[in-house]
């Protein structure tokens, strides 16, 4: 079995979001039949650099991070809020650190999985800001700065509080499925796979999408793609995508 999560941008502890993480984390450890656990981007609001006052801040959950990666395979990545996740200390715990995209196959289907923020081809001011984010300058300043004033900053500018009273989206669903089926046939031309999962965009889908593809001259092959965006935690619709050998769903977490 897999489990996906992503954008559930988490703030402070002992709030309700992230009590109820804590126990989805809970559960993922005891769950003998979980393999693998997949975190795709923007797990915390704001995490910038290998800080003690993050590894602090968060001690809880990464202890609970540890003991699943003791019998799991647990993938974080870094998304658009989380930015240089140290590699070295992550690895120590067997936690595995996609900075950007991570292929495999399970059940004979080939899996790309992303957080999503490259999608987007043609959104060149975010790209920009992204490629920034991860200059030796950037990362320089963050290892100089206390970790407290860093927080303080990205969370002004993360401005999550004024979207958790609902459902955000940048897009309605409506929009985001025509440009999700623009945005995932691009990358499909450029990579193989069958099936295709990120976050992002705070729009939770599944889709199937059918491609043609030229097998041979003159002759085109139909083929679909299983796709699905994870969708946020900014609400109050705690979810995340559970994928066994019969099927695939999103499930709803109480606590």
């Amino acid at each position: 079995m897999l489990a996906f999560v992503s954008d559930v941008h988490l703030t402070e502890p002992h709030t309700k979001k992230y009590e109820v993480f804590l126990s989805f984390l809970e559960n993922c450890k005891d769950n003998k039949d979980l393999e693998q656990l997949f975190l795709v981007g923007d797990i915390f609001d704001v995490w910038l650099g290998h800080k003690s006052f993050f590894l602090k801040k968060h001690e809880q959950l990464l202890l609970l991070l540890q003991e699943i990666a003791k019998t799991k395979k647990v993938h974080i990545f870094e998304g658009n809020h989380d930015f240089h996740y140290n590699k070295n200390w992550f690895k120590k715990k067997s936690i595995l650190i996609h900075k950007d995209s991570y292929e495999f196959v399970y059940e004979q289907k080939k899996w790309f999985v992303c957080h999503g923020d490259l999608l987007n081809s043609k959104d060149y001011g975010y790209r920009f800001f992204r490629a920034f984010m991860r200059t030796s300058f950037i990362k320089l300043l963050i290892w100089l700065l206390p970790g407290q004033f860093s927080y303080k900053v990205g969370r002004m500018l993360s401005s999550t509080d004024a979207k958790t009273q609902k459902d955000y989206s940048s897009f309605s669903k409506e929009e985001f499925i025509k440009k999700w089926k623009i945005w995932t046939s691009r990358l499909r031309q450029k990579k193989d796979f069958d099936v295709f999962v990120c976050g992002h965009y705070h729009v939770r889908l599944t889709e199937n999408l059918i491609f043609e593809k030229e097998v041979a001259l003159n002759n085109k092959r139909q083929n679909t793609l299983e796709t699905y965006n994870l969708g946020s935690w900014l609400g109050k619709s705690f979810k995340y995508l559970r994928v066994d050998k019969k099927k695939s769903e999103f499930i709803t977490i109480n606590k």
